[in-house]
């Protein structure tokens, strides 16, 4: 059958990923009355400046008030404690250099050519969203991790995936499946 493509699958796992990441999470990073006093005290200050060009390129900065990827991601961990960290154990590591792989394909200057490293890496992307899913449809995070473990379902990924994201921060405190 036909493969898709690897970059449109690093982009595809990706997408997935940053909806979980969304899925039933405020989005607000302060809440909306504080975001709109900060931003009416900015604009005001701007205004006094009587410079119409920075006024309106103040304006459009100042138009979202969302949670930025990576904090939502640290919240998807944090969510999602024993599967993402039993899978990736150096969750810094591996949200760095997610975002720097989302950014750098979704904006591609060159070429992209996949190295393992890269292709280690989605595979890590594909097997966290799809153990997050497994918890949303009513799974118990630690029978998520058993019943992998049992079955060694894509065992070679996951200890490959667990290799490249070995070397965890010793203050993570990540807990243990029981």
């Amino acid at each position: 059958g036909w493969n898709m493509p690897f970059e449109l699958q690093f982009v595809a796992a990706t997408q997935v990923l940053d909806a979980l990441t969304k899925d039933g999470v405020n989005l607000e990073s302060i809440p909306a009355e504080k975001y709109k006093g900060y931003r009416n005290k900015v604009l005001s200050y701007v205004k006094e400046s009587n410079d119409t060009s920075l006024l309106n390129w103040t304006s459009g900065k100042l138009n979202g008030n969302q949670k930025g990827q990576k904090r939502l991601m640290h919240q998807l961990f944090q969510s999602y404690p024993l599967v993402s960290h039993w899978l990736i154990p150096n969750e810094n590591e591996f949200i760095e250099r997610q975002m720097n792989l989302r950014n750098s394909s979704a904006h591609p200057k060159e070429e992209i050519s996949i190295t393992d490293l890269e292709y280690w890496h989605t595979r890590a992307v594909v097997l966290l969203a799809m153990s997050v899913i497994a918890v949303k449809l009513g799974f118990r995070e630690q029978d998520v991790i058993h019943r992998i473990e049992d079955t060694y379902y894509k065992y070679d990924e996951i200890s490959k995936v667990k290799e490249l994201y070995s070397n965890a921060p010793e203050d993570v405190g990540a807990p243990k499946p029981q």
